[in-house]
Order: C-alpha cells, then sequence, then structure tokens
C-alpha cells in the first residue's frame, strides 16, 4: 500500500506531461488507488508515459490498467522467495509439528506430524513419492 506523500509525488510526476490535477481530484485518485504497492505504481507511471496518447490526464481506471500490466510482468516469486515471506505460527517453517496424544488408559505420549502449512504438506507429499518410489523399487 503506497503513501499519501509518496502518491502525490507520482501524480504530481505524471502531472508534468498531462493536464495535472488538483489537489481535490489526487485525493480521489488516492483513495482509489491506494491499495497498490508503491513500485507497482511506479512502473504503472512509466507505462502511461510511453502509452498514452491523450494531452488529458489518466483516468482513475486507465492508471488501474497500467498497474495490472506492470503486476503481470513482474518475474513470478520462487518457492523459496514466499517461504522466506511467510512463516507458519505452529511449526515455524520446519513443516513438521510435535503433537501431544493422549491414550485411553490415560498415557501421554508424542508424535511428529506434518504441519497443515504449504511447506508441510510439500513435505508430506515428498515423503508419499518417497514411500511409492520405495514400493516400486525405484
Amino acid at each position: 500500500m503506497i503513501n499519501q506523500i509518496k502518491f502525490k509525488s507520482l501524480i504530481k510526476d505524471l502531472g508534468m506531461m498531462f493536464i495535472p490535477l488538483n489537489e481535490a481530484q489526487i485525493d480521489i485518485y488516492y483513495d482509489r488507488l491506494k491499495g497498490f504497492d508503491d513500485s507497482i505504481l511506479e512502473e504503472a507511471v512509466k507505462y502511461l508515459y510511453d502509452t498514452h496518447t491523450y494531452k488529458r490526464f489518466p483516468m482513475i481506471a486507465e492508471i488501474r490498467d497500467a498497474a495490472f500490466q506492470a503486476m503481470r510482468e513482474l518475474p513470478e516469486p520462487t518457492v523459496d522467495e514466499l517461504e522466506s515471506e511467510f512463516e507458519c505460527e505452529v511449526c515455524h517453517g520446519i513443516g513438521r509439528m510435535v503433537e501431544e496424544v493422549t491414550e485411553n488408559g490415560g498415557y501421554f505420549h508424542s508424535a511428529e506430524k506434518f504441519c497443515i502449512c504449504p511447506k508441510g504438506q510439500r513435505e508430506k507429499d515428498r515423503r508419499a513419492e518417497w514411500k511409492r518410489n520405495q514400493r516400486r523399487g525405484t
């Protein structure tokens, strides 16, 4: 989410190429576009510099389309990048967790199992694939 000062700076830069907006209009644009990340809006402004053919200031929908275009051109994050940003509160990024189990007789013991987070499920799938390959002898 972009902050209002950075947004106003971007809009004023865009206004140098096209007919500039007044402060009330900038506030409306900010309200409608504040959900985008600042790097995405910077790329959208660059895209509009190159492609917007009218002298009038781009409409909110045109800026939004340019932002979506900028998002499409970003490289897909790798699994490692996604995992580095996300840490499960249950397993803390390990993929496994220890669960306390109570038997009928009141005995307690611990059992390690795969977590329900994406890393835990991926580890579970890898383990299942390994077991299938062991049974097949491959």
